[in-house]
């Protein structure tokens, strides 16, 4: 027997939500149920949390629709946290308290207790956080038999953090905690970019402050902790220059060295820039400073366009399988993306898969 069984021939979730604070700022999230246009949780990018920040699950609930004999006899909230690449635990549960009702045939189901992510957390990188909802009732009696869950056809929702990066650049420092090797003093930190036409508040970007003509200029950090499969993702922009041979990029995914202009480096880097075609972008092993390229983007960014801005995201599985996604790339000047749009909800685009084993971190 069900004490808190309300019965009034039709139901339907009207509104699944999740409130997620990240490092104390809480937002409001939702499953397909979204009857109040709240930011749909699936690819939502969550923030960046370092090892003394927070992340934690404020509430969660649903609203649900039971009138003319139907029934809504309880809710549930599912939820699980992992590293990207990494097997996906059981998912936890929270039984939600109800039902409220809120107005004719409208019942709520709620939890408002704290739920601490933090000890989810391992090793760096890309984590998802993966949830649904569900209520049980049914349409036109009194039974508790009939399932309806917001679960996106069975994929879930997922929404993505970053947890313990090198550096958020909140400092404006690239010298102090933690201390960056290379050319730092040819290289910004912008708080406000401006790239693709668009002004990105507080994305603190990245930016080379060199005139044109300065050859190789280079930043490097060590990173102690890696894992056998590993996801990257960033934003790449590009202002007044277009990519060429003289002014191209490259982001090293791992290296041997700090030093990146040493001869006998090697590693992985993902390289954009060249004078024939398009510019595509070329995942490379690199064996002492020499390149082989293992993926070349299907697309890439139109010859000696400006103003332009777009996502990446590589990942790498433990078995050695590299794919590489972008978002759409530029073709014309002050176009793409900027600097605070959500990598996992745009770079959908696959530009190639391949399989290399050369280096391994650990």
């Amino acid at each position: 027997m069900f004490s808190n069984l309300v019965s009034f021939a039709a139901y339907s979730n009207l509104q699944s939500t999740v409130n997620i604070s990240v490092n104390s700022f809480a937002s409001d999230y939702a499953g397909n149920a979204n009857a109040d246009g709240l930011t749909p949780l699936q690819n939502a990018f969550l923030g960046r949390i370092l090892a003394n920040g927070s992340l934690s699950i404020q509430s969660s609930s649903m609203r649900v629709s039971a009138n003319g004999g139907g029934t809504t006899c309880s809710a549930t909230f599912y939820y699980r946290v992992y590293r990207q690449g990494n097997t996906a635990p059981a998912f936890s549960s929270v039984s939600l308290v109800g039902p409220s009702n809120i107005s004719a045939g409208v019942f709520l189901w709620n939890n408002s207790s704290s739920i601490n992510l933090m000890g989810s957390l391992s090793s760096p990188g890309v984590y998802v956080l993966e949830s649904y909802w569900s209520s049980t009732g049914h349409a036109s009696n009194n039974s508790c038999s009939s399932v309806f869950a917001d679960n996106n056809s069975g994929n879930f929702f997922k929404g993505f953090f970053e947890y313990c990066m090198t550096d958020a650049y909140t400092d404006n420092n690239l010298s102090l905690d933690p201390s960056w090797v290379g050319d730092v003093a040819n290289f910004a930190i912008v708080n406000t970019s401006d790239v693709s036409a668009v002004d990105a508040n507080d994305s603190r970007t990245l930016r080379l402050n060199v005139a044109t003509g300065s050859g190789i200029q280079y930043l490097s950090k060590p990173e102690s902790n890696w894992s056998s499969s590993q996801t990257w993702s960033f934003w790449l922009g590009r202002r007044a220059q277009g990519y060429n041979n003289n002014n191209n990029v490259a982001i090293w995914l791992y290296a041997n060295a700090s030093n990146l202009e040493t001869t006998s480096i090697d590693g992985y880097r993902l390289l954009i820039g060249d004078n024939a075609g398009v510019d595509e972008l070329r995942l490379q092993a690199v064996t002492d400073n020499v390149p082989t390229n293992l993926i070349t983007s299907t697309s890439g960014v139109t010859n000696n366009r400006t103003d332009v801005g777009f996502n990446v995201i590589v990942t790498r599985s433990s078995n050695g399988v590299w794919t590489l996604y972008t978002s759409t790339m530029p073709t014309t000047n002050s176009s793409g993306l900027s600097a605070n749009s959500n990598a996992f909800a745009t770079a959908t685009v696959l530009q190639g898969t391949a399989t290399n084993n050369t280096y391994i971190p650990s």
